[in-house]
């Protein structure tokens, strides 16, 4: 029995004891053959276990001697197949010699030289699977033993270690969701009856006392509000006692931006409650910001900003941030409000001034707004806002005065890794603004976009990642030479379609462009890394601003493609690209675009 237990205890801890051990392995790898009859599963199982430890240790290279080869590999093959359930297997190992055979014993043999030895041959006899003949359960009594039946291993099934692994989990994961046990340590005792070809398992938990959330305190910070990141816990005195809400509650203080470090003492149960102390030290919260880019269509162009991350002590955000180029000059302030009314909300008040002189328009603005943002879930957001912009607008040779009030409203779906370097996920943003021109009671329409990107990412050569992108819009309620041609669409420039002057993808007269009522973007781009700082990317961008609304037209998406390199800092990638038009336009577009900024093209 106990060698039994011993055998099960070697199979359970498979996958740990090969990633942990590093051996030697020959430059020139011995090929070898998987001789197993009449199961393709398990001989593909074999198959890849073996070639990961060929391909993982590189150490294993050192090894000339093909007989320790042989028997190291003969040891990873039995280990794969007790993990399977074949307790009863045989591995007998073949050394092909010159076209002649001759069986590797474990003891006493000569070592064979490299040179003689042409290949191996792994005989494997798996007998018959062992399948589980008893399972029991020795936990805590308020537990529902029955309701953990349904995600544990079963009677008659066959005795697989992954299966018995996932079940520990799926038992813990249960009881961490349902119950408040102070200590949840759930582990499993196995044995096998050789002579009978069965298993037993027994899931078993030491007695725990459920308790309940104690009192809550906070310490270490020295300018934040205690009150706030009281709120930003999300744990409450008297509720339900789980530890994985108390790592939680670290992660939420993290993400406050407003300290370094977050640790929680979890104290002794008392009369059925537990306290729970908080330690966090704060970081600093005023950061300068300053930044360089250059566009071909607009030129140079410089940024900067000043963040202070707790102006009233409360996480309270204020931003200032300002960007001078040729073509845009503009100034802007933003008061973020976190957990206003509710622990998911983020009051957002705004406030800019704007000038633009581009070749579609020429423009001054004031912008005042305010917006709420719901964090619905991890991935889910929302906002809905008010906005107000005067604006002197020119884009026809004489100057329109405008006073747009609007509602805005998002919602987005994320999932990505990264906000300026993503390199899995998806995502997809909805917008809707009503306006209402408030100089003029005849200019009343309604703004929508949607825009979705996905990215996959290869852990093959270079790492590659695919990046897709699409964005589609239309304006309706007033025709399109009748709106404001600064909120009128603009396709084309770096962060659209490369390769083409900024925002002149649409229809163009006396050399300028219009701007449309509705657009289509569409872009894929492969980037690939070259060692850790170094990338390359090709990319293919296609869009177009169209005047009708319904974007049911005859007019094609015009076309760019270039290349591109990233050097990628710990805060963001490096961005150069150049673009080139598929699709030049005589008199409008230039042999090529550079672009220079921080952050991916999307």
């Amino acid at each position: 029995m106990l060698s039994g237990v011993i055998l099960i205890l070697l199979a359970l801890g498979k996958a740990q004891w090969v990633s942990a051990i590093e051996i030697p392995f020959l430059n020139n790898r011995i090929p070898y053959e998987i001789d197993l009859q009449g199961n393709d599963e398990l001989k593909d199982k074999i198959t890849e276990d073996l070639e990961g430890q060929r391909s993982d240790n590189l150490m294993l290279k050192n090894y000339k001697d093909p007989r320790k080869v042989a028997r190291y590999e003969q040891d990873i093959i039995e280990r794969t197949l007790r993990s399977q359930g074949y307790y009863a297997a045989t591995v007998t190992v073949v050394l092909e010699k010159d076209g002649d055979e001759q069986t590797a014993e474990r003891q006493g043999a000569q070592a064979e030289s490299e040179s003689q030895v042409s290949g191996i041959i792994y005989q494997v006899d798996p007998g018959t699977r062992f399948v589980i003949d008893e399972v029991k359960f020795d936990l805590p009594k308020d537990i529902d033993i029955d309701r953990l039946r349904t995600v544990t291993v079963r009677q008659g099934q066959p005795f697989v270690a992954a299966r018995v692994l996932e079940s520990v989990e799926a038992i813990k994961k249960n009881i961490l969701d349902e119950y408040c046990y102070f200590q949840v340590d759930v582990k499993y005792e196995a044995y096998i009856i050789p002579a009978e070809e069965k298993a037993g398992i027994t899931f078993k938990m030491p007695d725990s006392p459920q308790v309940r959330v104690g009192n809550i305190s906070i310490s270490g910070q020295e300018t934040i509000n205690e009150d706030y990141l009281l709120r930003k816990l999300g744990l409450k005195e008297g509720q339900c006692f789980k530890r994985r809400q108390v790592d939680k509650a670290k992660l939420n203080l993290l993400r406050t931006n407003l300290v370094g470090t977050a640790n929680a003492v979890v104290g002794a149960p008392e009369n059925g409650v537990v306290d729970i102390a908080f330690e966090v030290q704060e970081r600093f919260h005023r950061t300068v910001k300053a930044g360089i880019g250059y566009a071909t269509d607009e030129g140079p162009n410089i940024s900067l900003g000043w963040e202070h991350r707790n102006i009233l002590n409360a996480g309270q955000k204020l931003d200032i941030s300002s960007r001078f180029s040729e073509v845009r000059q503009d100034v802007g302030a933003e008061l973020e409000v976190p957990a206003f009314a509710s622990p998911d909300n983020r009051l957002i008040l705004e406030a800019s001034l704007g000038k633009e002189n581009l070749d579609s328009y020429k423009s001054e603005t004031i912008l005042a707004g305010m917006r709420l943002e719901h964090q619905f879930s991890e991935r889910w957001t929302g906002s809905a806002g008010t906005r107000f912009k005067y604006s002197l607008v020119n884009d026809t040779g004489t100057t329109d005065e405008f006073g747009l009030l609007s509602f805005p409203f998002q919602l987005k779906w994320d999932t990505t890794d990264d906000l300026l370097n993503p390199t899995r996920g998806w995502s997809v943003i909805g917008n809707v603004s009503p306006y209402l021109d408030m100089l003029d009671q005849e200019i009343n329409f309604v703004k929508s976009s949607a825009s979705g990107s996905i990215y996959f990412t290869f852990d093959t050569l270079l790492r590659p990642t695919l990046a897709m992108r699409a964005s589609a819009g239309s304006i309706s309620g007033v025709g399109n030479r009748d709106l404001p041609a600064d909120e009128r669409f603009y396709v084309g420039g770096g962060g659209s379609v490369r390769g083409y002057p900024y925002q002149t993808l649409s229809t163009i007269e006396d050399g300028d462009p219009v701007g449309g009522s509705s657009f289509q973007e569409v872009s894929v781009e492969t980037r690939f890394r070259i060692g850790e700082s170094w990338g390359l990317v090709t990319f293919v961008d296609g869009g177009y601003a169209f005047e009708d609304a319904s974007q049911d037209v005859k007019q094609e998406l015009l076309w760019g493609a270039g290349v591109g390199f990233r050097y990628y800092t710990l805060f963001a990638p490096i961005r150069v690209d150049l673009g080139v038009p598929l699709n030049k336009r005589e008199s409008v577009d230039d042999s090529f675009q550079l672009y220079i900024s921080i952050g991916q093209a999307f």
